[in-house]
């Protein structure tokens, strides 16, 4: 049996997140002291450590969240790996780091890193799972690879969006999905 969460802790908890994202949008990551975050969000120390081991933590868990809603749990809506399916993730995930952008203007920079890596990561593990699914097979079945390979050709086209933002990020998906789909066509039946 699931345990309930207390909603105190949530709130709290989302509290100092939100305090987090607005000193983020103010000042660099490494100015931002745990100091900071406690009085914006009006708790103590305690309070804090009790959620957080300490920012980085905050901030990862604060990246994994919106990374969720935003780009994982459409995912888990998905059947197969597609042409929609490529295009939805892709725009989604450009939404994302809109967000992330817009909410962490003067601290981007520092977690851009972070970002790559947890994105990857967590997109590599989606499209195992809809690539096992498509081909029914269980997890053990099917090579990471293909996963990977899609995962990072995806995240590299948003470098290249990022890097030149003339290009219509829908467009640039729509003529990357052919090489997408080849690269990872062994995968797909």
């Amino acid at each position: 049996m699931k345990r309930k969460l207390d909603p105190r802790i949530i709130r709290t908890k989302s509290l100092i997140m939100k305090s987090f994202t607005k000193l983020s949008g103010e000042k660099r990551f490494n100015a931002i002291t745990v100091k900071d975050i406690t009085e914006e969000a009006t708790v103590d120390r305690a309070t804090f450590y009790y959620h957080f081991r300490d920012k980085y933590d905050l901030m990862e868990q604060i990246l994994l969240e919106d990374l969720k809603v935003y780009v994982i749990n459409p995912c888990l809506e998905y059947e197969h790996i597609d042409e929609i399916t490529l295009k939805e993730v892709f725009l989604s995930l450009v939404n994302f780091h809109g967000l992330v952008f817009s909410h962490c203007s003067k601290s981007y920079q520092t977690f851009r890193f972070s970002i790559e890596k947890m994105v990857k990561n967590k997109m590599a593990e989606q499209f195992h799972r809809l690539l096992c699914k498509q081909n029914q097979l269980n997890d053990t079945e099917l090579p990471q690879f293909p996963a990977i390979i899609l995962s990072w050709g995806i995240y590299g086209l948003l470098n290249e969006w990022e890097n030149n933002q003339s290009l219509d990020p829908e467009q640039l998906i729509i003529d990357a999905i052919p090489n997408l789909l080849a690269g990872i066509s062994p995968a797909i039946h």
